[in-house]
This record gives C-alpha cells, structure tokens and sequence, in this order.
C-alpha cells in the first residue's frame, strides 16, 4: 500500500460539505433515474404479457392503427407518456444553477478559511439578478 493510499484512508470526510450545486444536480440526477426505472418496468412488462398473449394463436393478431397491440400498448404510449413527464419534471422543477456565485463563495470560503454555511450562494445569486 502507499502511502497516499493509507493518507485517503485515514481521511475523516465526515465535516466535508458537498457544493450546493452538486447536491442539487444529483438530486435531480436521482428523479430522472426513477423516472427511468418505472417506464422501464411498464415497457418490459407491458411488450412481454401482451407480446406472449397471441404467441400460440399467431394467426389472430389485434391491431392498432396498423400496429400490433403489444407495440401500441407496450411502446408507442409508454415512451409517449415517458416522454410529457420528464418534460413536465424539466420545465417545472429543473433550474439552472449560477455557477459563477458558487465559484466565488467557493474563493471568499478559501482566502478566510471559514467552512461553508450554504448561506452565501443565494445571497450572490440575488446579487446577479439586481445588476
């Protein structure tokens, strides 16, 4: 083992504070991936007891406009509805970060050495917005 090896080991990451844009954007990270894994549990489920439903009778499929059901009912609307939530979840609760207040917080933080509050960054952002 070397020795920046047992140096990172016995760091103490306990009183280290994530930057607000970070926690931020894994957190919206983390909506996205949910939103990902339910569609994805509908579309697999759907396309499989729909696709497996006709596959002894494959002589009578249903359609729809064209489409066998299980490509309708299992694809076209799931992605569809994937599709107008994750743009609801974008437009109403997705923000864009001002990075620049961070990065000056982050240099005020360093030339005093005190340790982040979470208080300036929305004091800076305010500042952006009056000038």
């Amino acid at each position: 083992m070397r020795a920046t090896d047992r140096q990172a080991d016995q760091m103490d990451f306990s009183e280290v504070e994530l930057d607000p844009v970070f926690v931020h954007a894994r957190r919206e990270a983390l909506v996205l991936l949910i939103i990902f894994a339910v569609f994805l549990v509908v579309v697999l489920a759907t396309c499989y007891s729909l696709g497996t439903a006709h596959a002894a009778d494959a002589v009578d499929h249903a359609l729809v406009w064209g489409m066998p059901r299980w490509v309708w009912w299992g694809i076209v609307v799931p992605w569809g509805a994937a599709n107008l939530v994750t743009a609801w979840f974008t437009l109403s609760f997705m923000r864009e970060d001002a990075l620049e207040a961070a990065e000056s917080l982050a240099r005020q933080q360093a030339e005093t050495g005190t340790p982040s509050d979470g208080v300036g960054c929305d004091d800076a952002r305010e500042g952006e917005q009056d000038a």
